[in-house]
């Protein structure tokens, strides 16, 4: 039968309407499942928005808080003080005991030694925020501190700095924590029904404030550790760890979770002052009840075909019809309404086409900041501040020479695009952008100054860089403070910077799989007896083999990073874990043993569970009591006397010794002797080292020594490198030495061989 060229153009086209319609369907059915998929992460999204609606509340304490602050700083800066007794009179009436001010206790800073606010030096051990931070420029809050041990409650604490007061450089203030996180939550709970669990920690993970919903009803309860208290409820200790490391960093995050089969998000939002984190929110919300499908499947088949087809007709009407629209906000999106200058992509695209046309130039990016531009703005409002950037545009503008541009990025940041032939001549511009922007002010009621400061990020000749790029890597530069500046405020990104950076990048990347390659090599140092001359021991020490370069990377390098993301408590771990399958392993074989010494991070041994990992693991491979001593930093035992006293109880009762490591470096005091029950005092190298008279450098020595053995406990001396060194130790009646002069670290295999060729005592 012939088919007619009608006949056949239909059957073609319900063919092209069947395939429509399968294409419409098959669509539909691909945006339910994508939808359904994505539920988990728009979940996540609002729990965000909630959990950081909630930290609003306490951050809007914060800042009143910061407000009475700055009017002390004000109020001490405008006081002229005749001597020293009249600068401790006004700072203990008018601020110390001032009832409306509410301070607990405080103390200042001046030719960088702290003193107490009755003028004495303050000899207890300090907080390291406060130590790090006693000289900034800017008044800082630095979140819950508890860095006197004669006041039980935790305090928030500030630095405050002094301009031209012949008394103090700073003053340190600490305030009820409460101040900010009542004991009585003042959160609107029923704007948040969906909410679970909500509590306030530190940064350091102290529960401050905890608020549990049970049969619609909210309860309040204080906890001490976020960690404890999570693992408790949750049961995932992977998950905990990514949280904790979450609020210990600073960062916003939220994660999903299943219990009783029931699903779960868990978020956390940090409160931010000065860059720094003084506190985290977290929340647990039931997915179900911050995002609910509510419809079938049909229902919602219909609900996208007709969005479908509705999207279909409007795109076309709205392409035709608002083309020329578009681009007029795509030019207005790229302009600053108000300071009429190129915002961060035009300014790239600009930059860009600027570098292209020119391969043989040499160009630089230079990102300039206002400093203070925040304390400004929330003292000077926005119209004086933006009347100030105007002006400094506006003169920065027509210093700008041919194929050259600026724009501007945030929050008082300008960015320019700059030639030049030589460092000279890039440091004139840039002394000339300084004086220029410092001839201007904010002008209202106050006058402030504008000065800038930034960083720089140069490329060579014949490159043609990402611009993107160049912007990051400038404002790299100017963060990286350890490092000098070039020119005047402003910094280059350099190969060093650039090392560091990309090392950092490098460990970070790659420290989960070295673990997991076993990359982490122990090495153990053997210990003298200075007595018989024999070995006395052992310490068991880390080493990154990086077979990339086929050679090891020293602690020095990866630990501090390590103690920074929480990463530490692993290593720890398994250092441990591979000491104790070693002398299993050397028992079952016949090799030779002596006692091992494990060091432990300040980190680990604050986690809840430290003791009961590190018995498990010593019953597991069976190791006999007294075989290895647990070494702890001496700066952790200052942080808490009774919790680590309280740990060497417990390490003592399943048959672990435990020695304080490097006595001496820095925070040493007789309390370490008389509150913890140590087995073993370890002195620092710093003792042995020539000091400014070799008399006192001996009855130092010796009278520490002598305390030590009056104390039962055995004194090992560290890093002895000569006999002449040795020699003294022995005249002093010290008991082991540790050092290169008798062995450096030896991996494994050349240990066993040591052990072999020298006498065990």
């Amino acid at each position: 039968m012939k088919t007619t060229k009608k006949e056949l153009i239909k059957i073609i086209s319900r063919i092209l309407l069947c395939m429509v319609f399968f294409l419409i369907i098959t669509s539909a059915f691909g945006i339910l499942f994508m939808y359904k998929s994505s539920v988990k992460e728009e979940s996540k999204f609002r729990s965000l928005y909630y959990t950081s609606d909630m930290a609003d509340k306490y951050l809007e304490n914060l800042d009143n808080h910061k407000k009475k602050v700055l009017k002390i700083q004000d109020d001490i800066n405008q006081q002229e003080f005749n001597d020293k007794l009249e600068f401790l009179e006004y700072y203990n009436r008018e601020i110390l005991t001032n009832e409306d001010i509410g301070a607990i206790y405080g103390r200042y800073f001046f030719d960088e030694v702290e003193y107490k606010s009755d003028g004495f030096p303050y000899e207890e051990s300090e907080h390291s925020k406060i130590i790090n931070n006693a000289y900034s420029h800017e008044l800082m809050c630095l979140g819950v501190i508890n860095s006197d041990r004669q006041f039980a409650l935790e305090t928030i604490a500030y630095v405050v700095p002094l301009k031209n007061n012949d008394y103090a450089d700073s003053i340190i203030l600490f305030f009820p924590v409460t101040d900010v996180v009542p004991e009585e939550t003042e959160l609107d709970l029923a704007k948040y029904p969906m909410s679970e669990m909500i509590l306030v920690c530190s940064r350091e993970g102290e529960i401050l404030s905890f608020v549990e919903v049970t049969n619609n009803q909210y309860d309040l309860h204080i906890h001490s550790v976020l960690y404890d208290k999570l693992v408790t409820i949750i049961g995932d200790k992977e998950l905990v760890d990514n949280l904790t490391y979450a609020v210990y960093s600073g960062k916003d995050n939220a994660f999903d979770f299943s219990l009783g089969g029931v699903d779960y998000i868990l978020s956390a939002s940090s409160i931010r002052n000065n860059g720094l984190t003084s506190f985290s929110i977290i929340t647990i919300f039931a997915l179900s009840k911050v995002h609910s499908i509510g419809s079938s499947l049909t229902d919602t088949i219909l609900v996208l075909l007709i969005i479908f087809s509705l999207l279909i007709i409007g795109v076309l009407i709205y392409s035709i019809v608002t083309r020329n629209k578009i681009q007029r906000i795509k030019v207005d999106n790229d302009t600053h309404s108000v300071l009429n200058i190129a915002k961060e992509d035009k300014f790239v695209k600009a930059a860009n086409d600027i570098i292209i046309r020119n391969p043989a130039t040499t160009f630089a990016i230079v990102v300039a900041d206002i400093r203070h531009y925040e304390y400004n703005l929330e003292h000077l409002g926005e119209d004086v501040i933006f009347d100030g950037l105007k002006r400094v545009k506006n003169l920065l503008a027509k210093s700008l020479q041919l194929e050259e541009t600026m724009g501007y990025l945030n929050n008082g940041r300008f960015v320019f695009l700059i030639h030049y032939r030589d460092n000279d001549i890039l440091a004139e511009r840039i002394r000339n952008m300084v004086l220029v922007a410092g001839s201007q002010g904010f002008k209202g009621g106050r006058t402030a100054s504008i000065s800038l400061y930034g960083g720089i990020y140069s490329t060579d000749k014949g490159i043609t860089p990402n611009v993107n790029k160049m912007i990051e890597l400038a404002i790299s530069a100017e963060e990286a403070t350890e490092y000098p500046c070039d020119f005047m405020e402003f910094r280059m990104y350099n190969e060093t910077i650039h090392e560091s950076v990309v090392q950092n990048d490098y460990i970070e990347l790659n420290m989960e799989k070295a673990l997991e390659h076993k990359d982490f090599k122990v090495f153990f140092q053997p210990k003298q007896s200075i007595s018989t001359g024999l070995v006395d021991g052992c310490e068991a020490l880390v080493r990154w083999y990086n077979p990339e370069i086929n050679d090891y990377m020293q602690p020095g390098v990866f630990i501090p990073l390590f103690e920074s993301n929480m990463f530490i408590i692993k290593l720890d771990h398994y250092v441990f874990e591979s000491v104790c399958q070693y002398i299993n392993d050397a028992i079952e074989n016949s090799f030779p043993l002596c006692p091992i010494s494990v060091n432990v991070s300040r980190i680990t041994a604050s986690q809840p569970d430290f003791c009961r990992f590190y018995i498990n693991m010593k019953e597991k491979y069976n190791i006999a009591n007294n075989f290895i001593t647990i070494e702890f930093t001496e700066s952790f035992a200052f942080e808490d006397y009774k919790s680590l006293r309280d740990t060497i109880t417990e390490l003592h009762q399943h048959g672990f010794k435990c020695s304080i490591d490097d006595f001496g470096s820095g925070f040493s005091s007789y309390n370490i002797l008389k509150e913890l029950p140590m087995d073993e005092l370890k002195l620092d190298r710093f003792f042995i080292k020539q000091g400014f008279s070799s008399e006192r450098d001996l009855m130092v020595l010796k009278s520490i020594i002598d305390l030590g053995k009056e104390l039962h406990m055995k004194v090992v001396s560290e890093g002895v490198e000569t006999i002449e060194q040795f020699n003294m130790l022995k005249s002093l009646g010290c008991h082991t030495i540790q050092g290169f002069l008798y062995s450096k670290p030896l991996v494994v295999t050349d240990f066993i061989a040591f052990l072999n060729q020298k006498k065990l005592y």
